[in-house]
């Protein structure tokens, strides 16, 4: 079972149904950059890394299964043009069941060197899945 942690709206949805978590997130990240790219992120869980709309460190660079000590310049992401349900089994099935997945947003973002990999800069948490 999905549970979605979500920040405080500051006016409540038009309808009795909670905001999709993309659309949560959206929101939260329009008020912060305008016009903001969207990402999936996953972590460990226990509690959480990271709250919703805290700003998150950049990433490393990997290579062949080795960390290089460098740091990208954001946040390494799958691009949210994968979809949130697909991210879900690709994320759970890379990084195994015990994790939580961010739907990360920030100012701008370059393409990965990964298939579906976006690097996002500025990147900020818009809501949790475990």
């Amino acid at each position: 079972m999905l549970a979605l942690l979500f920040a405080p709206c500051e006016s409540p949805p038009m309808s009795n149904t909670a905001l999709h978590p993309i659309n949560q997130a959206k929101q939260i990240a329009e008020e912060i950059f305008g016009s903001p790219v969207f990402g999936f992120r996953c972590l460990p869980t226990g509690n959480p890394r990271y709250e919703i709309g805290e700003k998150m460190d950049n990433s490393m660079d990997w290579q062949d299964d080795e960390c290089t000590g460098e740091e990208r310049p954001g946040a390494c992401c799958l691009n949210e043009k994968i979809g949130l349900e697909e991210a879900i089994r690709i994320l759970k099935s890379y990084h195994g069941k015990d994790c939580a997945i961010y739907i990360v947003f920030g100012a701008d973002g370059l393409r990965g060197q990964d298939p579906g990999e976006i690097i996002i800069n500025q990147p900020h948490v818009g809501a949790i899945i475990q």
